[in-house]
This record gives structure tokens, C-alpha cells and sequence, in this order.
């Protein structure tokens, strides 16, 4: 009877020393996945904004490259079948000059169309390079001369003036690089901080590395993912 007493007595204490170890330890796992998972909403919410924010870079860019072709081919169309219809508007009724500028007037109505129509397809085949080119930008985000020989390409076909578009064209791409070096740079300091924060309570965990991507680039980005507990 004494041995199962003695027995039964330090089985007792065993648990009554153990729990709180392992209930400590219990604790600081669940803390560090709770900081990993934590962490990876961080991520997912700065990577969410930058990727917006490439949008609105892309978008702008897009909007001053049809603003400049507008002012530079359009505007003037414009402003000219406007000057010849307040002409026509203040000729008296009859007047055989009416006829001529009304006709005129309809010739630029169709060099009008024809210019949006230009522009429209200048821009698709601008969203199209870029696309070429951010998808080898991906891979070598350094090789600027490469770039602007594509982008001097680009503006070729558009109006044969090299320079018009140039500097708002690679302004976009430094902008883009920038976002895009400063939300790598942030989300991978975030998961490594993440990781060590779990190596200390015995969790092996690693970027798990998701392609996501920013207006015409695509980019590694490094949220956390456990490997061992």
C-alpha cells in the first residue's frame, strides 16, 4: 500500500511540476504562430496597397501619354472644326460659303475619328510592349538600357519623335521600381523577423514566396509559412 502511495505521490508531482513548463511552453508556440499569422496579414494588407498604388502609376501614365497625343494631334482638329462652325453659325441663311465650311466641317468630324482611333490603338499597343517589358523586367529589374531601347521602339511607332514620350514613359518604370523594391524590401524584413521570432520557441518556418503582380511587373513577394513545430 505504501508503494502505491509513494508511487501515486510523486506521479502527482511530476504533473504538479510539469504542467506549468509545458503550459508555458504551450503558450509561446501558440504566440509565435499567432505573430506568423499576424505577420502575414501585415503582408498580405501592405502587398493589397502597393499593388493598388501600381495601378495608379500605371493608369496616370497611361492618362498623360493619351493626354499628350490628344493635345499634340487632336486638340487642333478641334479647335478648328469649332472656329469653322461659329463661321457657318454667323453666316446669314444662303450664303454659298455656308456649304463649303459645312462640308468642311464634316471632313475634320472624319480626320477627328480617324486621329481617336489612332490614338486608341497607339495606347493598346503601348499597354501591349509594357507588358513585354515588364515581364522581362521581372527577371532582370537592373537592365535599364534594354528598356529604353524598347521604349525608344515604342515611341517610334508612335509619332516618330523619340523624346516626347520618353521621360514620362521611364518616370513610370523608376516610380514602378521604387514601389516595388521598397514593398519587397518591407514584407521580407517583416518575415524575417517573423522567422526568427519563431526559431526561438522551436518552430522551422520560411517565405513561402507568392508571385504577385504590380501594374505590368511581376514580383516574389515573401509572406511566412511553417515548415516544423
Amino acid at each position: 500500500m505504501k508503494k502505491w502511495f509513494f508511487i501515486g505521490f510523486f506521479a502527482f508531482l511530476l504533473f504538479a511540476v510539469g504542467s506549468p513548463a509545458l503550459a508555458a511552453e504551450t503558450t509561446e508556440v501558440d504566440e509565435a504562430l499567432q505573430f506568423i499569422e499576424e505577420t502575414n496579414l501585415e503582408i498580405d494588407k501592405k502587398v493589397e496597397q502597393a499593388v493598388e498604388k501600381a495601378d495608379q502609376l500605371r493608369s496616370a501614365y497611361l492618362q498623360d501619354i493619351r493626354t499628350m497625343e490628344e493635345e499634340s494631334n487632336l486638340l487642333p482638329l478641334i479647335e478648328e472644326q469649332n472656329r469653322l462652325t461659329n463661321e457657318v453659325e454667323q453666316l446669314q441663311e444662303g450664303d454659298l460659303n455656308a456649304a463649303a465650311l459645312t462640308e468642311k466641317i464634316a471632313e475634320i468630324e472624319i480626320t477627328i475619328q480617324e486621329e481617336q482611333t489612332r490614338i486608341n490603338n497607339n495606347l493598346a499597343i503601348i499597354e501591349n510592349i509594357l507588358e513585354v517589358a515588364g515581364a522581362r523586367l521581372s527577371d532582370d529589374v537592373d537592365n535599364v538600357k534594354e528598356l529604353e531601347a524598347q521604349l525608344r521602339n515604342l515611341v517610334g511607332t508612335l509619332t516618330g519623335d523619340y523624346e516626347t514620350y520618353l521621360p514620362r514613359t521611364l518616370q513610370y518604370h523608376q516610380d514602378l521600381d521604387t514601389l516595388i523594391t521598397d514593398i519587397f524590401n518591407e514584407t521580407l524584413n517583416l518575415s524575417a523577423i517573423a522567422i526568427e521570432e519563431a526559431a526561438k520557441v522551436g518552430i522551422v518556418a520560411e517565405c513561402s514566396w507568392d508571385y504577385i503582380q504590380f501594374a505590368d511587373r511581376w514580383v516574389w513577394i515573401d509572406p511566412v509559412r511553417v515548415v516544423k513545430m
